[in-house]
């Protein structure tokens, strides 16, 4: 499992527990952090390189970004 996935699985843990216990916690202590962990970890799959794009969707964006700048 990767990184995104284990924080997303955590996420979704939490909220089971805070559920079915009722317990109140502080928000900030638990939320923001996972969810900051969460964008950091999509943000480092983003650092690693951008997905491959077939080659005929480039030259299909940069053809109607011309047609959109001539219009």
């Amino acid at each position: 499992m990767g990184f995104i996935e284990i924080e997303s699985l955590a996420y979704v843990v939490l909220l089971v527990i805070l559920d079915a216990t009722k317990i109140e916690i502080e928000r900030i202590s638990t939320f923001a952090v996972l969810a900051a962990m969460l964008i950091i970890g999509s943000a480092s799959i983003d650092l690693k390189g951008s997905p491959k794009v077939p080659q005929i969707l480039t030259c299909l964006g940069e053809v109607s970004y011309s047609i959109f700048l001539i219009h």
